[in-house]
């Protein structure tokens, strides 16, 4: 069995080879980007579970806005 944490590090290894530190933690940098991408996708995951479909479908009959 493969050790998750053994996986995450080898990928972190491969993410910051040959990165300089201010690309890896420097304003619009390695860990910017990937903070973001975490939040984003946590906050679709909140939105998908809070309307019941994911937000790149189309809206569902039932919720659309009356006059």
């Amino acid at each position: 069995m493969v050790d998750k944490r053994d996986e995450a590090d080898k990928l972190i290894d491969e993410l910051i080879a040959d990165k300089t530190p201010e690309e890896i933690v420097g304003e619009g940098g390695l860990l910017q980007a990937l903070t973001k991408r975490v939040y984003e996708r946590a906050l679709e995951g909140e939105m998908t579970h809070h309307l019941g479909y994911p937000p790149e479908s189309p809206r569902r009959p039932e919720h659309r806005q009356l006059p």
